[in-house]
């Protein structure tokens, strides 16, 4: 019997650092906000949900400076970004072309409307046009900055050697005025793409002993942390935290580190509630949630179960999207083996934040699979369905709840529903197979079976052990079906490469 968790993923909410997200943190952001310098900064470094409000920001200095190729280059960068989000705005990329060109008239001896003009060619995947275009704007004599190169480097980064992006980025970084912001985060891709473990931490520490800046550091860090050696990364951290106070993300992954890796949950939620603390007037809701989930899982590993739970619920009320939360606190509980604090939390949530099925779904998950109090998983997981009739997890919930019962007929009929809602829920229609072999429909059940292995071939090993089909064991069927080397239904159920159990299954 193949059990359905209904998680989604524990990692969306960790806040380890990456390069991409370390962007608004990066020291250029301590000048001034009147440096209108740093306004390129943030467009390059926004996420999705920062480039709207980007935009308006840019288009009201065009209000002011309508005469501004430098500002016309920024708000064609933003669209052609927009764009790429969601190419179907085809009107986002015919704005952006007419900026960069507007940018060239404004000023034909500036770099920026090129610039531009190269980046939609680029987009548009004409990067050998667009490399063209530069090279005949630098040779007419035009006004040029740390921007070509870095442009150069971007445009090359599929196809040329990994050395001569590097070349570039690092003219781009040693030009004059030029933006680590902007340039340290493609280096540091680069080189993550280019070397890993020990090597890419020399590689790492060399750049930064000739270009200092945190983004090495923070991506030293991180490289330490996969290496499984929290203590070297924690330093970084600690380094990072001494040097620039202001830093919350250093502070933030240390905490994580506390908690996770070196088993000072008190330290870790110490420092998150000072973060909190410090940030009371200019946190924004998403960060704030990040914060709260860590602050959270911290308060669990001292056993802190109260405070866990107010900080998971204020985290969520908060949250555009309550999932992932509900999945990293599940986990949490989890680990730390408290099932029923699990059970209080999810109530709780349940009424505090109703219309999210998952949450339904994996109270019943704990209360049938770990407390046994089948009746009441059943109330959940009713309540998951109605919430979410397309789920077809929640059916196979319920239906394991009647397994777990020998309420195998009613069992049957939610594993067929839930094959009914996803005929690709290759779980699902295992789970019917051992319903139906438990029930003695022998053929029906061999016929589920062989369909499931069809979707995923790795359910032919588990079907070897399952005890549910003792009564078809000694079948020459059966013994045919799980022992071949691969499953002859079609031309797409060739094995798969071996390998761990989907996540969100977990074989009984």
């Amino acid at each position: 019997m193949k059990s359905i968790i209904v998680h989604i993923f524990a990692g969306a909410v960790v806040l380890l650092a990456t390069p991409s997200a370390s962007l608004k943190a990066a020291p250029d952001e301590k000048l001034a906000k009147t440096d209108v310098s740093s306004i390129e900064d943030r467009v390059w470094g926004s996420d999705e949900q920062d480039l709207s409000r980007l935009h308006l920001e840019v288009v009201r200095m065009m209000q002011k400076r309508p005469a501004s190729p430098w500002a016309h280059y920024l708000l064609s960068h933003i669209q052609v970004r927009q764009f790429s989000m969601d190419p179907s705005e085809l009107h986002l990329l015919r704005q952006a072309s007419e900026l960069a060109q507007q940018a060239v008239d404004l000023d034909p001896k500036s770099e920026f409307g090129y610039i531009a003009l190269s980046d939609i060619l680029d987009l548009m995947g004409y990067s050998g046009k667009a490399a063209a275009l530069l090279d005949e704007a630098e040779a007419s004599g035009i006004n040029t900055t740390w921007r070509f190169p870095f442009t150069r480097a971007r445009l090359i980064s599929d196809q040329a050697h990994n050395g001569r992006v590097l070349g570039l980025l690092e003219k781009a970084l040693n030009a004059q005025e030029s933006r680590p912001a902007v340039i340290v985060p493609y280096i540091v891709a680069v080189l993550q793409n280019s070397f890993v473990g020990e090597e890419l931490i020399e590689k790492l520490a060399d750049w930064n002993t000739r270009n200092p800046h945190l983004l090495f550091d923070q991506a030293s860090a991180k490289t330490y942390t996969d290496l499984n050696r929290p203590e070297k990364a924690y330093e970084i951290y600690a380094r990072i935290q001494k040097s620039w106070p202001e830093n919350r993300e250093a502070k933030v992954n240390a905490a994580i580190l506390l908690y996770r890796n070196l088993k000072r949950g008190r330290d870790a939620s110490v420092l998150l509630e000072k973060v909190l603390a410090e940030s009371t007037e200019n946190l924004e809701a998403s960060v704030e949630s990040t914060i709260r989930v860590h602050l959270a899982a911290a308060y669990l590993s001292q056993k802190r179960n109260e405070l866990a739970k107010a900080n998971f619920l204020r985290s969520m009320k908060i949250s555009s999207d309550v999932v992932p939360i509900i999945d990293f606190a599940a986990k949490e509980y989890r680990v730390h083996k408290q099932q029923k604090g699990l059970v209080d939390f999810l109530i709780k949530a349940n009424r505090e934040i109703p219309g999210t099925g998952i949450a339904y779904a994996l109270l019943g998950e704990t209360l049938s699979e770990t407390l046994k109090d089948h009746k009441k998983a059943i109330r959940a997981f009713r309540d998951a369905i109605t919430l979410e009739p397309q789920r077809s997890d929640f059916y196979n919930g319920l239906g394991l709840t009647y397994y777990r019962m020998e309420q195998f007929p009613d069992a049957l009929n939610l594993f067929t529903a839930a094959t009914r809602v996803d005929p690709n829920d290759a779980t699902a229609r295992y789970n019917e197979a051992c319903a139906l072999a438990l029930l003695g429909r022998s053929e029906e059940a061999l016929g589920s079976l062989q369909e499931a292995i069809a979707l995923d071939p790795r359910l032919q090993l588990t079907a070897q052990s399952d005890k549910d089909f003792a009564s078809i064991r000694q079948n020459a069927e059966f013994h045919a079906l799980v022992a071949s080397p691969e499953n002859k239904l079609g031309p797409d159920s060739a094995p798969q490469p071996a390998g761990e159990e989907d996540e969100r299954s977990l074989a009984h």
